[in-house]
């Protein structure tokens, strides 16, 4: 499973801000490499590079967020690293053991869920794998939380005190100051407290936005022979480029074309499919054959 890098970008500075809002935060440069220092020793293995766009983060992004280079305490054999200098990292560049291993077996954005792997489930050694499994949470006590500053958000003419406080427990606790309330902002709150749980679609579409977010086409990620990543747009290579080179064919076509986590472009011709447009009819679940039976005609099935 790979996290999009939209959702990447979500996370606030370490100021508890949005990235582009921040005016410490060298927003521009965030796909150019840096190398990691003693501050971030924690978070990121010192003294190798990796974007700048992993530095100066929130603690949810490392605590949520795997990705090059980056700390992953537990999931080893030393399932509770003693220190920053034992701890495991990624090593997901061309060629890496967490690069592709075969051509349906790679991240494309280069970012993992963290939260929906077990602590427990560790690697013994280079050839072996202990796996634990576990409920995964329904609800979890943040999201209950959200949901009411939410609730009461929606319900009064300007967000008070009571709105602040349910945002700014769950913010607290991850390490965050108070922020203005806004529907923009508990949209933002929840989708980077709750990535990876199953939220993102039911908060678009109860926010009126899956129209808007989920539309046609979308970015793409080239994979290119020096294993830097590009972001990409329509099949055009960005401006916002860290250095490298992107490999085509002798029509000028992008090899190893990968969009929304599925390889589209070999070089062979083949067409780049697209996102089919989201549309209101989408909004209603269907409804069980059994419930329509057992109605006897009084219950419609949704349009969907």
């Amino acid at each position: 499973m790979s996290v999009p890098l939209s959702t990447v970008e979500r996370f606030y500075s370490k100021n508890g801000v949005p990235i582009e809002e921040d005016n410490t935060y060298d927003y521009a440069s965030r796909y150019s490499l840096r190398v990691s220092d003693a501050e971030h020793r924690y978070y990121i293995q010192r003294g190798e590079q990796t974007a700048a766009l992993n530095f100066d983060r929130e603690p949810r992004f490392y605590s949520t967020l795997g990705f090059d280079r980056g700390k992953w305490y537990g999931n080893s054999y030393k399932n509770m690293p003693d220190d920053d200098a034992e701890c495991l990292y990624p090593k997901n560049r061309f060629g890496e053991v967490s690069s592709v291993g075969n051509p349906g077996h790679y991240n494309a954005t280069g970012y993992w869920p963290k939260k929906l792997v077990s602590i427990n489930s560790s690697f013994r050694d280079a050839n072996s794998i202990t796996w634990e499994s576990y409920p995964f949470p329904d609800m979890r006590y943040a999201d209950l939380l959200l949901m009411c500053a939410e609730a009461l958000n929606e319900s009064k003419d300007a967000p008070d005190a009571e709105v602040y406080k349910y945002i700014d427990m769950v913010r607290e606790r991850a390490g965050l100051s108070p922020k203005a309330i806004s529907e923009e902002a508990i949209m933002q709150e929840r989708r980077v407290e709750l990535l990876g749980e199953g939220k993102r679609y039911f908060d678009l579409v109860r926010f009126g936005k899956a129209a808007e977010v989920l539309k046609p086409g979308g970015g793409a990620i080239y994979v290119t022979k020096d294993a830097h990543r590009f972001v990409c747009t329509d099949g055009t290579v960005t401006q916002d480029k860290p250095k490298g080179e992107v490999k085509t064919n002798a029509d000028g076509k992008p090899l190893n074309l990968v969009i929304n986590g599925e390889l589209k472009w070999t070089g062979k011709g083949a067409a780049i499919p697209q996102r089919p447009q989201w549309t209101e009819n989408k909004k209603y679940l269907p409804i069980p054959q059994i419930e329509i039976e057992s109605s006897h005609g009084a219950t419609v099935q949704n349009p969907y």
